[in-house]
């Protein structure tokens, strides 16, 4: 292959990915050149599609999902667009303290309305 810039930047491949790269660019080269189709560009395009999808570099794992900025270690908020990139904990339900019959001192239910043992509208 040439030494021309590519388009792309160009990741080292493993001894696998270099066979797949050569078999695709064969069989691209081989339809290109028997012209077995009237527009070869449809028929063609998954094979360029692999071709780049195998040969770019691969995208930074540590970018923002809203507007793809890098993002430092630890950060809780993107430093581009404000996102917030770590979920808030819930907090836990907060207990209500618990409640006494003003007449009697008996202890109230969660919401009562009334008093159990006295009656005695406690609302």
């Amino acid at each position: 292959m040439n030494q021309e810039k590519s388009l792309y930047p160009m990741r080292e491949l493993n001894a696998e990915e270099q066979a797949e790269r050569d078999e695709l660019f064969r069989e691209l080269g081989q339809a290109y050149y028997e012209g077995a189709y009237e527009d070869p560009l449809p028929q063609l395009l998954p094979i360029f599609d692999r071709l780049t999808e195998l040969m770019k570099e691969p995208e930074p794992e540590n970018v923002c999902p809203e507007c793809g900025a890098p993002i430092t270690d630890g950060a809780v908020f993107c430093e581009d667009c404000g996102t917030r990139l770590i979920p808030e904990e819930p907090k836990p339900p907060q207990e209500m303290a618990p409640r006494f019959c003003p007449e009697c001192g008996n202890r109230l239910g969660p919401g009562a309305r009334f008093c159990g043992k006295c009656g005695t509208r406690v609302e």
